[in-house]
């Protein structure tokens, strides 16, 4: 289903074969990362569903008037900005792991560990970029950086 939206692709709406059950995936149109997805046997919550994606409505107001949606913990990033494209992937990682069982949220630690590092290669790139991008960027970094960095065992973070 097509929507007012430029940064989303169309909603995908998928009937099963076999059985009377519906499912539909939003994605953003930059990568194709999904940031709504679910099933469900109810095809009035499809067309409430299908009816706010086609209006442009909040995430979080798509899956209010269809609780079988899912938010995938990706947000919508309108410019593309690189910065808040990994944190949104970052973000949608996280909520992945809350659904792993490992022991200790050691899954949700890794995460944490490779984003941070990321981060910490991400401001290397400051230099080469516009003043308006690396304003960006360093907002993004230093948020993460202030909340996740943590002493490496040598105690040199």
């Amino acid at each position: 289903m097509e929507n007012t939206l430029p940064d989303r692709n169309p909603l995908l709406v998928n009937a099963w074969a076999h059985e009377r059950r519906w499912s539909i995936r939003g994605e953003e149109s930059f990568q194709g990362m999904a940031l709504v997805e679910g099933r469900t046997e109810d095809l009035a919550q499809i067309a409430r569903a299908a009816q706010a994606w086609h209006d442009g409505a909040e995430l979080s107001d798509i899956q209010r008037v269809a609780p079988f949606v899912s938010l995938t913990g990706r947000f919508e990033v309108p410019d593309n900005d690189p910065g808040r494209l990994a944190e949104s992937e970052w973000q949608h990682l996280r909520i992945e792991a809350s659904g792993v069982e490992w022991p200790q949220d050691a899954y949700a630690v890794l995460i944490d560990e490779a984003f941070t590092d990321h981060m910490r290669n991400e401001r290397r790139l400051l230099d080469l970029l516009t003043p308006a991008e690396a304003e960006s960027l360093e907002t993004v970094l230093t948020t993460w950086l202030s909340r996740m960095e943590r002493p490496g065992p040598s105690g040199d973070g």
